[in-house]
């Protein structure tokens, strides 16, 4: 985010040379007036025929490598884009002149001649000596580097920590805990689970909060998350559901990257871990 925010005020990124800066918005009063702004549709086709059937007997048809998503922003009359507004007036000059301009896209590697020579243009020109005749860049390739660089140190923090043991236990990789927090919407019930930390009397115990760590199902097992979980008595019907369900998936019903790879299975856990969390102060207060 701090990087961000600095290349957003610098107009500069430490990932780029100085004379490449921050392509900024066009301003307001450079944008055509609201009644000139007329919606430019694009039309989506895959074959030559379509094309063909498209394109006037006197019209020209331009090639161009691009992305689809160029395509939606020139045809939002909206667009703050610098680049975009000046395709927006010259598209209203040809108006105003009676000439009517289509946009396609197609599909790259379709088999179309002039689309494959425009993708080989492009990529000729990545490799050519020629000065470029632009040199700005948008602010969200900065955010998605910085993304990517978020995503790998978490990841080197995750595996190489000697923190989070049990976590790591359940999720061995970085990679499983995203895929858990994004199915299972981190909240008070998970977050105990997944940190070991709660109600349970073997962590109660561990620091004289109870003066033994049994569970009360039958005074003798340590009242662990994995007992809890996996094996008391207590909470049979909501195991019981899970067990069910992972069956009828045939996955294990503990293993957690097995869980987080069928939406059932998800679903059924979270009510068997939500329930124990509950229920657990309780079952402890019984006794």
């Amino acid at each position: 985010m701090a990087d961000n925010e600095l290349t957003r005020i610098s107009r500069k990124s430490q990932y780029l040379p100085n004379d490449i800066t921050l392509d900024t918005p066009a301003e307001p009063e450079k944008l055509l007036h609201p009644s000139l702004r007329k919606s430019i549709k694009y039309c989506e086709e895959s074959s030559p025929n379509d094309i063909e059937n498209i394109e006037s007997q006197n019209g020209y048809r331009i090639f161009t490598d691009g992305s689809k998503h160029d395509e939606k922003e020139i045809a939002n009359p909206n667009s703050y884009n610098s680049l975009v507004v000046v395709i927006h007036k010259i598209l209203h000059q040809c108006q105003t002149k009676n000439l009517s301009i289509k946009l396609l896209w197609v599909k790259g590697h379709s088999g179309i001649p002039g689309n494959e020579t425009a993708d080989l243009a492009a990529k000729s020109a990545a490799t050519s000596h020629r000065a470029y005749d632009f040199t700005q860049f948008p602010m969200s390739y900065i955010r998605h580097i910085n993304s990517q660089r978020t995503a790998a140190e978490m990841k080197s923090f995750y595996s190489q920590n000697n923190q989070s043991i049990y976590t790591k236990y359940l999720l061995p990789t970085y990679e499983d805990l995203t895929k858990f927090t994004q199915l299972l919407k981190p909240n008070f019930a998970m977050t105990q689970f997944l940190s070991n930390h709660g109600y349970h009397k073997e962590y109660l115990h561990r620091f004289k909060i109870t003066y033994d760590d049994k569970c009360p199902c039958d005074s003798s097992s340590i009242q662990s998350m994995a007992h809890l979980v996996q094996r008391c008595p207590v909470f049979s019907r909501t195991r019981a559901n899970h067990e069910i369900a992972c069956t009828l998936l045939k996955i294990k019903p503990y293993d957690m990257t097995e869980i987080i790879s069928k939406e059932s299975s998800v679903e059924s856990f979270k009510n068997h871990i939500t329930h124990i969390v509950n229920n657990l102060k309780n079952l402890n207060g019984s006794r």
